[in-house]
């Protein structure tokens, strides 16, 4: 794991302000998995006729593949098995000024039904908005997972 980056604020900065030092901390292939499966909404972002789309979805993490149900007029619901997709996912608390962000680069694998993902032991998220009917589940299948953990940073008086 790499060494953690620890950027100081000026202390005339951080009197004035009342805020403790904070790092940024780079994290591990399974401490991003970790916090994966600890969301529950994520945002997809594809490329679609030369144009970026940034989609927010309710997912839930299977091993290394990321799952999501989609109706049938979803932007999704087209067939994309095979597309290379950007899914991210982070968490702030605005308080304390510390929170996480993860960065998923992968596939979509092969489209299911809710009651294949069902046979396979999976379970479909719900959906965000009543009376969605989520007729197909996306899978992608992660290749490089980055991220990175920002907290207080302890100093000797």
């Amino acid at each position: 794991m790499p060494t953690a980056r620890i950027y100081k604020r000026g202390a005339r900065h951080r009197e004035a302000k009342g805020r403790p030092l904070m790092r940024r901390r780079e994290i591990t292939w399974a401490e991003c998995l970790d916090l994966l499966a600890q969301a529950k909404v994520g945002r997809v972002a594809l490329v679609r006729g030369a144009l970026p789309e940034i989609i927010p979805v309710s997912y839930r993490v299977a091993g290394e593949t990321v799952v999501f149900g989609v109706h049938s007029e979803s932007v999704f619901a087209k067939e994309l098995d095979g597309t290379v997709v950007v899914f991210q996912v982070d968490s702030f608390d605005a308080n304390r000024e510390c929170g996480w962000h993860v960065r998923a680069i992968g596939v979509f694998g092969p489209a299911l039904t809710p009651d294949e993902l069902a046979v396979a032991g999976g379970v479909v998220p719900e959906p965000w908005t009543l009376g969605e009917p989520l007729d197909r589940v996306l899978q992608i299948e992660l290749q490089f997972l980055s991220g990175y953990v920002i907290d207080a940073v302890e100093i000797a008086p």
